[in-house]
């Protein structure tokens, strides 16, 4: 009981404000995001990029406030991302997907991993990066499994893979 109305004392906190917003504050919170888990495949990809000696940045559209955060975040999960190989706005308070474009663009990236759809949209109009959008957590090991010599076997479920191209 004490449980269902610590929720309720909870819900209350976002009273007035639309469902995206609140999901947008609950993503950046810090215990979502210091407790997240990779998505599948993701460790092991980026693994396999390091030791090929591939430095692709990582780069999001968090607010500022998560830098701490998302390189501890970094640190735990893939200890080979470098800091500086994180890109983050340095003053937004906001999630804001005109970082992730600019920054894309300005490292003329041609290949981009992403999995928000409304993101993968915006970088597909704002830049010539080929944008490959991952529908399911074991999308990105089907998606990669030629580039990279992975062996399809070791997919676990049948991967959606999505790629938005810029002609």
């Amino acid at each position: 009981f004490d449980k269902a109305y610590a929720m309720v004392e909870w819900v209350k906190e976002f009273e007035g404000k639309n469902s995206k917003h609140i999901a947008i504050e609950i993503w950046n919170s810090q215990e979502v995001l210091t407790g997240a888990r990779p998505v599948g495949g993701a460790i092991m990809v980026s693994s396999h990029l390091h030791r090929l000696g591939l430095k692709p940045l990582r780069i999001t559209s968090r607010p500022s406030y998560t830098q701490d955060w998302t390189a501890s975040w970094y640190k735990k999960w893939m200890p080979w991302v470098l800091p500086e190989d994180i890109y983050m706005q340095q003053n937004g308070e906001h999630i804001n997907s005109d970082f992730k474009v600019g920054t894309i663009k300005d490292h003329k990236i041609e290949i981009f991993f992403e999995d928000n759809p409304d993101d993968a949209r915006k970088i597909v109009e704002g830049t010539k990066a080929t944008v490959v959008f991952t529908l399911k957590t074991s999308s990105i090991f089907f998606c990669l499994a030629n580039s990279f010599n992975f062996s399809t076997s070791s997919l676990l479920s049948p991967a959606a893979v999505l790629l938005l191209i810029n002609a």
